[in-house]
């Protein structure tokens, strides 16, 4: 087991499989102490007992219960305090909006969204004591760049994303770090559990682009050696890195949005050129419908504030 500088306590969601499992077995090489959330804590102590060898606890935590709040809350206090939270649990359901039910829906954004925030809530509080501390997201290039039949995967972490980003302006004063991971496909099973809407996908979605990206995703999961390159282990090392201040993560300390895999920076390059061109072509319309002869910046003034 490696020696962190200064060992932190991490609690870490939607720890008993794929990237989740990855962060915790790395922070803990680091020498770090590892809060493993899981749904399910007894079957993942079983299935991977290199967490508890390693120091790790693991906690029977599902984001989706109204219960979270306090089953963090109370984890913090028996840990005396928490340093570092990744919210990484979710899932992601495909199918277009029009197919989708409304309890699919609900549900996805319980899990994807309203977890996270679940979470925080649970412990922010301590945070903001003890003055410090680092807030994950593992965000997805989904919530940056459209996925067709995604919209209740993109949807709910481009939310999550901009929560981040109003934590940190928020919590700064209390010397609290927000960090989001916009990820690329790593060799997990996140492929193989997603979910598909309980009625199928219809037949006019079938001869749109959504059936080519479904005949690749099914090509992902039937072979990911060649399909996916991401690293789980090597993933988990460099968040690591990020939230130290070591490694590849040194000197990167103010930088709170990174970019995990090669696809990632492909798409999210494509969406920062439309962005681009879109703010230029929308410049003279912008400024053609203030008031006649107004001057005052307006909102300007909120970004101004925070710099």
């Amino acid at each position: 087991m490696g020696s962190a500088s200064t060992s932190k306590t991490w609690l870490i969601t939607g720890a008993s499989q794929g990237l989740g499992l990855a962060m915790a077995l790395s922070a803990l090489n680091a020498g770090h102490k590892v809060i493993a959330g899981a749904r399910n804590p007894q079957a993942a102590a079983k299935s991977h007992p290199e967490v508890e060898a390693g120091g790790g606890k693991w906690l029977e935590l599902d984001v989706s219960s109204t219960k979270t709040k306090d089953i963090v809350a109370k984890a913090v206090e028996d840990a005396g305090g928490i340093d570092v939270v990744v919210n990484n649990a979710g899932y992601f359901l495909s199918g277009t909006i029009e197919e989708l039910d409304e309890n699919e829906i609900h549900a996805a954004m319980d899990v994807n969204f309203l977890g996270p925030i679940r979470v925080l809530k649970g412990a922010l509080p301590s945070m903001r004591a003890r003055n410090s501390g680092t807030i994950v997201s593992i965000s997805s290039i989904f919530g940056f760049y459209p996925c067709p039949a995604g919209a209740l995967y993109c949807c709910p972490k481009a939310a999550h994303d901009m929560l981040q980003n109003v934590l940190s302006a928020e919590l700064s004063s209390f010397n609290i770090r927000t960090v989001i991971i916009t990820a690329g496909l790593y060799r997990t099973n996140v492929l193989v559990n997603s979910k598909q809407p309980v009625n199928g996908f219809s037949e006019t979605t079938m001869s749109t682009p959504v059936a080519q990206v479904l005949g690749e995703v099914g090509k992902f999961i039937q072979n990911p050696e060649e399909h996916i390159p991401g690293d789980p282990g090597k993933f988990g090392n460099r968040i690591v890195e990020i939230v130290d201040g070591s490694g590849m993560g040194k000197g990167l300390e103010k930088n709170s949005r990174f970019l995990f895999g090669r696809d990632a920076l492909k798409m999210s390059g494509i969406t920062m050129k439309g962005l681009t061109d879109s703010f230029k072509l929308s410049e003279g319309i912008a400024a053609s419908t203030d008031f006649e002869g107004h001057t005052a910046p307006g909102v300007a003034t909120v970004s101004d504030m925070f710099g």
